[in-house]
């Protein structure tokens, strides 16, 4: 068995994003509003990050409890940096793409498949895929419940490395190609006529709901392409496709998520194809870089399943 790391591979990719971060809206200062504020609440989350990994070096936590420790951190994480993402996007690139997008549907398929798509439109159909693109959500919180219920650290230690790995990735595409939905997009005037949509997205009992809830939360706007919810859709189905029961959670739940960010106008499909690609990378980096051992517990043959490590 090997002995417990103080960092893991996990820790240097943070704190490596911690440090792209700072040191980008550093030298990019006077083009992005409110750089002050993202550098330092950057540089806290960072000292506060390090400062967790001495408290649990010091008291020689169990890597069960650090990896339960890291999950909290890392949806910290996400809020720190999403939150403020739109204004380093708009400092950096202020062209947006959206026609570009567009058009790269356009010439996929030979037509718009997002406008094609809204002669399907149902509001019982829609309020079914409001509810699974907000799994998005939801579903990691379950995977986590189980997998701590197992204390299967390996599994848990890979899907953070997938999954920041893509989050971190899918950050960058926003920078590099920013984009509104095309929903969003249909509400501007100088665009409308190219998104020429007859039939407005709404539900029957919970989707406008949900779709309010998502927009109030969405402080970027400008993180079409690619697509985050497909890229980790994708990393959550690979990482656990094989894995005993968690597979039947995780199948229908993100398939469709990944149908619903084209069905209810959230994204492009060269979004969700790009997203994708993404993720798939993303999840072969993480079972690559995963640096926590699987742990056998001594069990009886009877209690195995508890020993199997997921492919």
């Amino acid at each position: 068995m090997r002995p417990r790391r103080h960092l893991w591979n996990v820790d240097l990719l943070i704190l490596g994003w911690m440090a792209i971060v700072l040191v980008t809206v550093g030298l990019a200062r006077h083009r992005i509003e409110r750089s002050q504020d993202i550098l330092v609440e950057h540089a806290t989350y960072a000292v506060a990050y390090v400062a967790m990994l001495r408290l649990l070096h010091r008291l020689k936590a169990s890597d069960l409890t650090g990896a339960v420790v890291r999950f909290g951190a890392i949806v910290a994480l996400f809020f720190v940096t999403f939150l403020k993402l739109g204004y380093v996007i708009r400092g950096l690139n202020p062209k947006t793409c959206e026609l570009a997008l567009l058009d790269l549907d356009r010439r996929l398929f030979g037509f718009d498949p997002v406008l094609a798509l809204e002669r399907w439109l149902h509001p019982l159909a829609v309020d079914f895929f409001e509810a699974a693109y907000f799994s998005y959500f939801v579903t990691p919180l379950v995977v986590m419940g189980v997998l701590v219920a197992r204390r299967d650290v390996t599994t848990m230690n890979r899907l953070y490395l997938g999954v920041l790995f893509a989050v971190f990735a899918s950050y960058v595409g926003y920078v590099l190609v920013p984009a509104r939905s095309p929903y969003l997009a249909a509400l501007d005037p100088d665009l409308a006529s190219a998104f020429p949509y007859t039939v407005e997205v709404r539900g029957l009992l919970i989707g406008d709901r949900i779709r309010a809830t998502i927009d109030s939360w969405d402080t970027v706007k400008l993180n079409a392409f690619p697509s985050g919810h497909a890229a980790v859709a994708v990393v959550f189905l690979a990482v656990l496709w094989r894995y005993p029961g968690l597979r039947w959670v995780v199948i229908p739940s993100y398939v469709a998520l990944i149908v619903s960010t084209v069905y209810l106008r959230y994204h492009y499909v060269v979004d969700v194809i790009a997203g994708a690609a993404l993720g798939a990378a993303s999840a072969w980096l993480a079972t690559h870089l995963c640096d926590v051992p699987a742990r056998r517990p001594a069990v009886s043959p009877a209690s195995s399943v508890e020993t199997v490590e997921p492919a």
